[in-house]
């Protein structure tokens, strides 16, 4: 899977002494700034293609590697591990990266995406998720000289997935007559570390003129539950919640 570091400079005046930390998918790993964790629960490993630089940053940019889950952006300690692609002996032991920009000077508006490819390991169930992140150091260009800050992105997830498609049918109740025009509401349900459930991303849609609703992409051995959230005039809301868990077979079904 291929994955893009993306750093766009929206201020006003440029930046420059930049430096991009990252972290692949790889279980366990957390947020470079803040020291969150991630919630990635399966571990990725990376090509030996390594980071791949623009063309335009080539002969100025310079990117590092290291076993290290955590370490800082100072390339000279010697706790960091930090090597050049060149100094790598096993790719399979990487798991974070640094990108030094050197002496240059980011203009206004100007967006690079870094991009490195990653295997996912075989075998995982159903899912299993895994988050690459990254921080971002630099210095904002001011009238009063260089303003050094830091800032860091939302998470990126790969998952584990197989999808399937849930239609339904909505009927008068004890009539064949097919209802158009019910509006209902499907809802991941996930459970806490507390064994908790709590609920996630929430999907809608309208029965159409034969009474059916298609809801697509939902998630292979998740739980979900939905009901009835608006009904046409004339006819009472069903207030039943379902939970339901879809399964797919060997053949994709």
């Amino acid at each position: 899977r291929d994955i893009g570091v993306q750093i766009k400079n929206n201020y006003a005046s440029t930046i420059s002494e930049i430096q991009i930390l990252g972290k692949i998918p790889f279980e366990g790993n957390t947020y470079v700034l803040s020291g969150g964790d991630l919630g990635s629960t399966f571990t990725t490993k990376m090509t030996n293609t390594g980071i791949q630089i623009p063309a335009e940053l080539a002969q100025i940019a310079k990117v590092y590697y290291s076993e290290n889950e955590t370490p800082d952006k100072d390339i000279t300690k010697q706790e960091n591990g930090w090597k050049t692609a060149d100094q790598v002996e096993n790719w399979d032991n990487i798991k974070t990266y640094l990108i030094d920009f050197g002496n240059y000077v980011m203009p206004t508006g100007k967006e690079f995406v870094f991009n490195y490819t990653v295997k996912i390991p075989n075998g995982l169930e159903f899912n299993q998720v895994s988050y690459s992140h990254h921080g971002v150091y630099f210095c904002l260009d001011t009238d009063q000289g260089k303003y050094r800050t830091q800032t860091e992105p939302n998470r990126i997830g790969l998952r584990i997935a197989e999808k399937y498609n849930l239609e339904l049918t909505k009927y008068q109740t004890g009539k064949d007559k097919l209802i158009p025009g019910a509006t209902y509401r499907i809802t991941e349900i996930t459970t806490n570390e507390e064994g908790e459930e709590e609920r996630g991303e929430s999907k809608t849609g309208v029965t159409n003129a034969e009474g059916k609703l298609t809801i697509s992409n939902l998630y292979a051995e998740k739980a979900y539950i939905i009901r009835e959230i608006k009904t046409p005039d004339d006819y009472e809301l069903n207030s039943d919640i379902i939970r339901f868990i879809g399964h797919v077979d060997e053949k994709g079904n």
